[in-house]
């Protein structure tokens, strides 16, 4: 099995030892199912997690993946292109809430941009359908993205009265262990089952690296990642 089955038959198990991030240009709109390439890049500077005695450990053996739109041929130097794959868009828009409907055929997919101060919502309907969020909403006196607090007021504003999931900042900032390191996260929808589950890749980019610090499901309910 070459690495674009194993992405597609299990994000999560490949996310705990490859880091993956969407980049390049956005697809326009949201909810929209779009061709998509996965790239192997050429050197990599991704590490993966490691208990060893009780002990975290970070091993320079994780692979080094991208995403990017299938139209969009401007892909880095001596990066390998596995193949191509269908998947939803969840659609993104600066200083906005964007918001996309799941339904239960089709793609088994869903890609969103990295994560570096945004929020998002996720929330599994009982139809085998779900909602999905992603907000780059912003104070108006200083430009900051949400804090947590804000951006699970929203939620409860534009899910009333629905079971959902809630992934602010604040959740993959905490997974940092070193000063002036920065933290992102990967979160891809995934439909199994016959039902749409949400997975967060955490990482933390330090000194030219990227460590996978975490990869957890966000589920129904919770409101700090």
């Amino acid at each position: 099995m070459d690495d674009i089955q194993r992405f597609l038959r299990n994000p999560p198990r490949f996310m705990r030892n490859n880091h993956v991030r969407y980049c390049g240009v956005n697809p326009e709109g949201a909810g929209g199912t779009h061709k998509f390439v996965l790239l192997r890049i050429g050197a990599s500077h991704a590490r993966r997690r490691r208990v060893l005695f009780g002990m975290d450990l970070d091993k320079t053996d994780a692979g080094e993946f991208q995403i990017r739109i299938a139209t969009n041929g401007n892909y880095p130097y001596g990066a390998e292109l596995l193949g191509t794959f269908d998947a939803v868009w969840s659609g993104y828009a600066p200083r906005a809430a964007v918001r996309c409907a799941l339904v239960g055929w089709g793609a088994d997919i869903m890609l969103t941009p990295e994560l570096t101060g945004c929020t998002v919502v996720c929330a599994p309907q009982p139809n085998g359908g779900a909602y999905f969020s992603h907000y780059n909403l912003r104070y108006l006196h200083d430009d900051r993205t949400l804090m947590a607090r804000d951006a699970i007021h929203q939620a409860a504003i534009d899910y009333p009265g629905s079971e959902h999931g809630v992934l602010p900042k604040e959740a993959y900032e905490a997974r940092r262990k070193w000063r002036g390191s920065r933290a992102r996260a990967t979160v891809i929808g995934w439909r199994q089952g016959g039902a749409w589950t949400f997975w967060t890749q955490y990482v933390e980019e330090h000194d030219g690296k990227f460590h996978i610090r975490d990869v957890q499901q966000l589920r129904p309910g919770a409101r700090y990642g």
